[in-house]
């Protein structure tokens, strides 16, 4: 009988008590609720509070109605409380899509190395076409900020993103190389461009722009120095993991003595590695300078200046050349920065050399070698060996280049070098096609010359000789003969040689998959040898296609562009790590562009 009672109260209660609740929405944070009819808020969600409310202002008319009435009533209410809530929400989905976008506009304009004002450009561009393709959506453009300190702070965001993921991956590093060099931007700055190539314990293999780091004062060894260890500490790398440093062969970074390598392998004296590598495309090149042949050069750097100089001249000439259906339009200039540019100016005097003789005779500019027969000679000998020269650098650049690759390539010119002697004595010419255009009977001097690059690379390229056995234990493992490796080494490889099924696997998969899939972890020692092969570089060329962005960034019209922003341009720019946008833009907060 008392539980029926009980029962029944509490149905009255029930019913009682759907009369208010139903028009009340529960708050989202704090534990309060809002009212359907006047919108005010109850700050404490109890059953007391809502019905005092509900009594006291809306009782009165509210009560009277009842069923299906009152459901209609009470549904119309949550419609339009709930379609004014999506307006807020719809107006803060706008304004942070607005924000993701300016992110990706201004790494787009970064990427394609343009100035933070284009961005300007990039929203009126954006704003005329919604007016003709989604006029619907223009209000949403407008909300875009893409003004030049917007877009200036979005880089710098990104940049830091980026410097922070790399920042993780360099503290998986198991080893690590540097590659440094420096240069000088339009403002005279000396700017040091520091890449680092790191490796994991589960062999991935990381190759970014670690620094690029202003000298405002000298640049002397002690100088270089510094900011490489200032970069390092910024990200937390150790010395006992740099195996390589692969530098110019500027003073200030072989100095014996007060040089920065010397520096550096001081502090690395305690550790078991060597660190220094000399830049191999370097080497090369210095050992290309050696077959210059200035008798040949000057001349042909002198007319082509001649023309190239002068603008009358130089409209004149090739209009001449069009007139004389000529197989060129112009001539090329040479830099001497870049000695190796020179094939392809040498190849077109020559072919163009008729041409060039008339037009200088007509100018009253006289380059008597080009009535020389042996200077012509001469010509074409020095074409097709630059030509080889060009070709042996080409394969030699690049990103992610390994070391053992690099000296194959040097290896291989240099038996090139042998043969080319020994075909001149006897006169076969098949690869020197230029030469083989003229009637040459004496082939002396230019054996005596192919002699002298040959001695030039040998005397070179020693440093890299060093380390020759440790390339070919790292390229090719079941060709080595074991008594010639380290005692460490010794029953690893042993091991591996038996192996059949990875013999197979070694021939089938690129070189460094087989390390990293194929390998037996327990050849720990192999493996960690592997890893230190894989993270050396073989020359600086990231760091010279670095200061070729950095010439197009910090060009005449970005002389003012600030250190620090030039720095994180070339992160973002350079850098095969994307920045995380998403994460960027939930950290910001959102408002509509003004």
């Amino acid at each position: 009988m008392a539980s029926n009672k009980k029962r029944k109260i509490t149905e009255e209660h029930r019913c009682f008590q759907e009369r208010w609740t139903e028009l009340y929405f529960s708050c989202e944070y704090g534990g309060k609720a809002i009212c359907l009819i006047c919108k005010e808020t109850v700050n404490v969600l109890k059953e007391y509070n809502i019905k005092r409310h509900y009594d006291t202002k809306h009782g009165n008319k509210y009560n009277e109605w009842s069923g299906q009435l009152r459901k209609d009533k009470v549904r119309d209410l949550k419609r339009t409380l709930t379609s004014q809530q999506n307006l807020f929400k719809k107006t803060s989905n706008d304004s942070e899509l607005a924000v993701k976008a300016s992110y990706v506009v201004s790494k787009i304009l970064t990427k394609k190395l343009k100035s933070f004002k284009d961005g300007e450009v990039v929203k009126e561009c954006l704003s005329s076409v919604a007016d003709i393709l989604f006029p619907d959506k223009k209000t949403l453009v407008a909300k875009i900020s893409l003004n030049r300190m917007t877009v200036s702070r979005r880089v710098e965001d990104m940049a830091i993103d980026i410097e922070e993921n790399l920042k993780r991956k360099c503290s998986e590093f198991k080893w690590f190389s540097l590659a440094i060099d420096e240069s000088t931007d339009v403002s005279d700055t000396a700017q040091l461009s520091i890449f680092i190539r790191g490796i994991d314990s589960s062999f991935n293999v990381t190759e970014e722009i670690l620094s690029l780091s202003p000298m405002k004062d000298t640049t002397k060894g002690v100088d270089i120095y510094d900011k490489v260890i200032e970069a390092l500490n910024k990200f937390e790398l150790r010395l006992d993991k740099l195996i390589g440093v692969s530098t110019d062969g500027a003073p200030s970074m072989i100095g014996k003595n007060k040089g920065f390598l010397s520096l550096v392998e001081k502090d690395c004296a305690e550790f078991d590695h060597e660190i220094a590598f000399h830049c191999i495309l370097h080497q090369e090149h210095l050992c290309a300078k050696t077959i210059q042949m200035e008798h040949v050069m000057k001349p042909v750097i002198k007319l082509v200046n001649y023309i190239r100089s002068r603008g009358l001249t130089h409209r004149q000439f090739k209009e001449f050349l069009a007139d004389s259906d000529a197989d060129y339009d112009d001539v090329i200039y040479f830099t001497q920065v870049r000695w190796l540019s020179a094939g392809n100016m040498l190849k077109r005097v020559y072919e163009l050399r008729e041409e060039l003789g008339q037009f200088l005779t007509n100018h009253n500019f006289k380059v008597d070698e080009l009535d020389s027969s042996e200077w012509i000679n001469d010509l074409t000998f020095l074409v097709d060996i630059v030509q080889h020269l060009n070709e042996m650098n080409t394969k030699m650049q690049g990103k992610n280049q390994l070391i053992h690759n690099m000296f194959n390539v040097i290896k291989a010119f240099e038996r090139k070098l042998a043969l080319w002697q020994t075909q001149l004595r006897t006169g076969v010419l098949v690869n020197f096609p230029t030469m083989r255009s003229r009637n040459i009977s004496n082939f002396g001097k230019y054996i005596d010359l192919l002699k002298n690059l040959k001695e030039a690379f040998n005397n070179r390229f020693q440093d890299a000789r060093k380390f020759e056995k440790s390339f070919e234990l790292f390229s090719v493992p079941f060709h080595v003969d074991v008594e010639t490796v380290p005692e460490n080494f010794q029953m690893e490889l042993i091991d591996i040689q038996s192996n059949s099924e990875l013999k197979v696997k070694f021939s089938d998969v690129p070189l460094l998959d087989f390390y990293k899939l194929y390998l037996p972890k327990e050849m720990t020692n192999i493996r960690d040898h592997a890893m230190r092969m894989t993270t050396l570089f073989g020359s600086t060329y990231v760091c010279e296609q670095s200061f070729s962005v950095m010439k197009q960034v910090k060009s005449k019209e970005g002389s003012l562009l600030t250190d620090g922003h030039l720095e994180a341009i070339m992160h973002i720019a350079i850098s095969n790590i994307e920045p995380d946008i998403e994460k960027l833009t939930k950290q910001k907060q959102c408002q509509v562009s003004h």
